[in-house]
């Protein structure tokens, strides 16, 4: 079981860095950070989110080796699969769940809860295996880059 917690975004962040609410969650997508710095856990994301992330990208929840946080609300319509406002795409329609790739972490642990977060979502939406994307499916970008090699 992955230790899992709430820390959710303001409303005042909600609204400036996401398509509002309304999200039906028709996919569970899976992304990894990019960010291999030491300290780049899923506290740390989560703080990034909390505190206005400067990029214009926003995701649901963010998962490290060692715990699962969710940033924003499952209805909320995120701005991370890079589809714009597509009727049935990532960003509309996506639960968007982010992996730490951070070199002080343990990698496989990460990528292990991720898999468990993602089947825990596709179970509460009732969704099946085929539910579950990936970042690339939505956009033209090697996304999570370390499990597509």
């Amino acid at each position: 079981m992955v230790r899992f917690k709430r820390q959710l975004v303001s409303q005042s962040v909600e609204r400036q860095r996401s398509y509002g609410r309304g999200n039906p969650v028709n996919y569970v997508v899976i992304h990894q950070t990019g960010n291999t710095n030491v300290g780049a856990d899923a506290e740390m994301h989560a703080r990034l989110q909390s505190n206005l992330n400067p990029r214009q990208a926003s995701w649901h929840e963010q998962v490290d080796d060692k715990v699962a946080i969710q940033s924003f609300e499952d209805t909320v319509r995120c701005w991370a699969a890079g589809d714009g406002k597509k009727a049935n795409g990532g960003n509309m329609t996506g639960y968007h769940i982010e992996i730490c790739i951070n070199s002080d972490g343990d990698y496989k642990k990460a990528v292990e809860n991720g898999a468990k977060r993602a089947a825990a979502k596709l179970k509460e939406h009732g969704l099946g295996i085929e539910a579950l994307k990936q970042h690339a499916d939505f956009a033209s970008k090697n996304c999570p880059a370390q499990i597509r090699a």
